[in-house]
């Protein structure tokens, strides 16, 4: 009896009226089924229908309201406006680690919102000569998306799969789709305070969710080929399973990102505030910029980052306008007692420029030279000639404009 007869043996009953099992969870049966013969060949797939009262981890597997928000692509969308309905979720599980042309994808899961349900489809190679068929399977789905949902995809899966597609003379339907890969957004938000963004680490710290009896995936290429020679195993059902929490994982973190995109305050560490701050300033969003950078220093412990985030706070204020508030900032980082210049002078162009203390502009002038002297003496890769000339010269302009402003004649510019 060949591989097909034995997987067929082992289909089970489809739902009725549907030809799909529909259960709150993850099927507890993985066997591939036909998905269709033509030309080139028989797609094999394994269907399981995800309903919102599933929990990955802690958060539910349910579509988002409202947009997919720009941050999320590496690009300038031009505007175009996505939902949840129009992406599709893509994960591979291939015959080695290293990519390249000699590396195939024997298992390619696809999820994608229908109505409130997630549908998880896996797409299984059963044998080298089906691929072109698997291909033409996942183009099928593809064609229908408005972008591509991945975690690493930009590095590992869509070059794969769009070598495969040139190999195969086919029509690559990965080149022309908008791409999110949330390995992205995930550094861009909590890198400082996971340093790992693995996928498996992100799960446990984000999502809360915990692999139990995972399969590591470098022995997944080898089950593959222990398939190949000796039929379907209890290893391989362990593939699938592993695909499957990879594809309901890139679902759950999309949500995770949508949540924090669209309320940043909610975030509760410190250094991810700072991170959500970074993107809110970088995405134009100043003002819940501003608020995420003084929640952050407000729940920081002296030493975990704080002078970085006075640092982007006091430029935000001073670019907003909110004079004191930057002032505030600048204080601040001066009391932190580390070897910096900027802020004593940024308070003399305040009190120069916008208040016209010039006494005050000179004593804080005087004061950064007096720090510059210190930090010469015990850390002189850090002292700059260049900051002390520019220190100097601001110096020298406001006992000039001092000078004149006590004689009643108008003294000399400067920056």
């Amino acid at each position: 009896m060949g591989i097909k007869e034995k997987l067929h043996q082992l289909i089970p009953e489809e739902s009725a009226g549907t030809g799909r099992k529909v259960l709150p969870g993850l099927c507890d049966r993985i066997i591939p089924e036909i998905f269709r013969q033509d030309t080139h060949g028989e797609a094999f797939y394994n269907e399981v229908i995800v309903t919102p009262d599933h929990r990955h981890g802690a958060w539910r597997v349910e579509p988002n309201a409202g947009p997919i928000h720009e941050f999320l692509f590496d690009y300038n969308a031009d505007g175009a406006t996505l939902s949840i309905f129009d992406l599709i979720f893509l994960d591979t599980e291939t015959t080695g680690l290293a990519g390249g042309t000699g590396t195939v994808p024997f298992l390619v899961g696809l999820g994608w919102f229908e109505h409130d349900r997630f549908v998880l489809r896996q797409y299984f190679l059963r044998d080298f000569s089906d691929e072109p068929a698997l291909l033409q399977a996942v183009t099928h789905h593809l064609k229908m998306a408005g972008a591509i949902v991945t975690y690493n995809g930009k590095t590992f899966d869509c070059p794969l799969m769009s070598s495969r597609y040139i190999l195969s003379r086919l029509e690559d339907p990965i080149r022309s789709l908008p791409h999110i890969d949330l390995l992205h957004p995930v550094r861009r938000i909590w890198r400082r305070r996971l340093q790992d963004c693995s996928l498996t680490h992100v799960e446990r710290r984000l999502l809360q969710f915990e692999r139990l009896h995972d399969i590591p995936g470098s022995m997944i290429p080898g089950v593959y080929f222990e398939y190949l020679r000796s039929g379907w195993n209890q290893n391989m059902r362990s593939v699938f399973t592993h695909n499957q929490w990879d594809v309901l994982s890139l679902a759950a973190l999309l949500r995770r990102l949508h949540a924090v995109y669209c309320d940043p305050l909610n975030l509760t560490h410190p250094l991810d505030l700072y991170s959500a701050g970074r993107l809110m300033e970088q995405r134009g969003r100043c003002d819940t910029a501003r608020m995420c950078y003084q929640q952050a220093f407000d729940r920081m412990e002296e030493g975990e980052g704080s002078e970085s985030v006075l640092q982007d706070l006091g430029f935000l204020c001073k670019r907003l306008g909110r004079w004191e508030e930057a002032l505030d900032a600048w204080i601040r980082l001066i009391g932190t007692g580390r070897f910096r210049i900027f802020p004593y002078e940024e308070l003399a162009k305040y009190y120069e420029h916008r208040a016209g203390d010039y006494v005050k502009a000179r004593e804080w002038v005087e004061k950064a030279l007096k720090r510059w002297e210190r930090m010469a003496e015990l850390v002189p890769g850090r002292a700059s000639l260049e900051d002390r000339s520019d220190l100097l010269y601001r110096l020298e302009r406001i006992k000039r404009r001092l000078k004149g402003a006590n004689s009643g004649l108008p003294a000399a510019g400067g920056s």
